[in-house]
């Protein structure tokens, strides 16, 4: 399956800070990633004002500030630049020239504007960056330790000379080079987009990677694909030169036999396929090139040695086994990326209402009117949650956090307290006091505070703050959350109710996002 990522892209032309495994993640779980609305929810979680705009009339489309999202033929487009006449819009990563005639015969008049400011960033973005760059440093680790392996193993052995070394560093270099575009067919075979094997498949007319990758031919006995063939063959020889210099000749005589595949091959894209995979043809270039590099040096110098069958199959039994690796380590790769998928069509099933209304139909219903003044939100809001929380329960301090995106989505949520026991009573009077005397934005802040440690120093967290705990609205509204606690007869904490409703499995408090607005 495809993991275009439209979104990614347009982040990329509106240089927001943004790192490509968590926009993926966020992309492709989106309930409404296809669509206009989705988009723009997107947008607003990385802090980027938009709109969304139909024109009438769709010669005025010069007027638009690029980069903007553009409906084109049942498809979104990022277009990124107007001029004399021609329109250049991003396809997927495809860069598209069209004049603005034809593109205005496709295009709905429908554009999704960006307006990205100093403020645009990805939520958490130094964390997630973070991770980042410690999953490329470990990579770049692993490369030095295995090219210092590799030139040391080399660099001890007695006797060198300089064609010795030349042929060396030309094999390693073609291996290396073999095992990194094998992996770019690695990532056309399970489907995983990468814009540079897009760039290079579509370098060529006539040339398809995809056709050619799905073919019957493209597996070796109908079960390995080539890519895995290939990059068990240039593994295998980059460990052999690294680890055992002597088995060049036998490296030769492997590199002659892919010759044969060669020809195959190119016999078979051009009038079997009638479609050319430039990466494919890549891959065969440095067969050619390696096959090459050992002829020369063979006919120059003397590389064969008495040859060892033993050597041989134990080149063979390392391709076999890398291979059979990668055969049953693939279909994991696989599997992660239809869990994406599943996970993508389970988010759009809870976001349809109908679906919400009929899982939450048969459940009881809380009044939850009049029962606190701690409400914080919108008076108007589309929803409500209603919180039955403890100040000293630390699962508590947990969903204040969870609630705190709901909050910024404008949803109303309101607190109704309990305690351990009388002794822990006053907390809750201090709350309730701050909010009839400093306002519910500042309770808010409070609580939060309160949660992320404040808790500690107790009664001494509210003494600045010179509280009325003994008032008779104190009272009132501390009986009334105690009355509705009795009455619903809730004991845990926390509680949470939405629209007077516990929320049913599967649904979890952040799905209510889908439905804040």
């Amino acid at each position: 399956m495809e993991t275009k990522n439209i979104f990614l892209h347009w982040l990329n032309y509106l240089d927001v800070p943004h790192t490509s495994s968590f926009t993926e993640e966020i992309y492709q779980e989106h309930p409404y990633k296809y669509t206009l609305y989705g988009l723009s929810k997107l947008l607003t979680l990385y802090k980027i004002d938009n709109e969304c705009v139909r024109l009438e009339d769709k010669s005025t489309i010069h007027e638009l500030p690029p980069p903007f999202l553009a409906n084109l033929a049942d498809d979104f487009v990022i277009v990124k630049s107007i001029d004399h006449g021609k329109i250049s819009y991003d396809w997927y990563g495809h860069d598209i020239v069209m004049s603005e005639s034809d593109f205005i015969k496709g295009w709905s008049g429908v554009v999704l504007l960006a307006y990205p400011n100093e403020h645009s960033i990805e939520p958490d973005y130094n964390k997630h960056k973070k991770e980042e760059l410690e999953r490329k440093g470990k990579i770049v680790l692993i490369w030095i330790t295995f090219l210092t392996l590799f030139f040391c193993s080399f660099l001890i052995r007695d006797n060198i000379n300089f064609t010795d070394l030349l042929l060396y560093v030309f094999e390693a270099a073609t291996n290396l080079g073999g095992l990194y575009i094998t992996y770019l067919l690695l990532l056309k075979q399970l489907h995983i987009d990468s814009s540079v094997a897009d760039r290079i498949c579509n370098s060529m007319k006539k040339s398809s990677c995809n056709n050619v990758l799905e073919s019957k031919a493209s597996k070796l006995l109908g079960r390995f694909g080539w890519s895995e063939v290939g990059a068990a063959y240039f593994s295998v020889n980059l460990c052999a030169l690294a680890l055992s210099p002597q088995s060049l000749p036998y490296l030769m005589f492997f590199s002659f036999g892919s010759l044969f595949y060669v020809v195959w091959s190119i016999w078979y894209q051009r009038f079997k396929a009638h479609s050319w995979c430039p990466l494919c043809l890549i891959i065969q270039g440095i067969f050619v090139l390696q096959a090459t590099g050992y002829a020369i040096t063979y006919l120059f110098t003397s590389i064969a040695a008495e040859f060892q069958i033993l050597y041989c199959i134990l080149l063979l039994s390392g391709y076999a086994l890398v291979l059979f690796t990668l055969n049953l380590l693939l279909p994991i790769f696989v599997s992660e990326q239809k869990m994406r998928q599943l996970t993508f069509n389970f988010n759009n099933l809870k976001a349809q209402e109908k679906v919400f209304n009929a899982i939450h139909s048969d459940q009881k219903f809380f009044p939850t009117e009049n029962v606190s003044s701690l409400i914080f939100g919108p008076e108007d809001a589309c929803m409500t949650i209603t919180v039955f929380s403890n100040p000293y329960c630390n699962p508590c301090a947990t969903m204040h956090k969870r609630l705190e995106a709901l909050l910024k989505k404008s949803c109303r949520i309101q607190y109704v307290l309990t305690y351990f026991g009388e002794e822990w009573s006053d907390i809750n009077k201090y709350f309730i006091a701050a909010c009839h005397t400093l306002g519910t934005d500042r309770t808010w802040n409070l609580l939060t505070e309160w949660f992320e440690g404040g808790k500690s120093r107790q009664e001494k967290f509210f003494t600045p703050l010179e509280l009325d705990i003994t008032s008779k609205d104190v009272t009132i509204e501390f009986e009334k959350h105690k009355a509705w606690r009795d009455k619903t007869k809730f004991d845990a904490t926390p509680t949470v109710l939405v629209n007077g409703q516990e929320l049913a499995y599967p649904y979890q408090l952040e799905d209510m996002l889908m439905f804040a607005e």
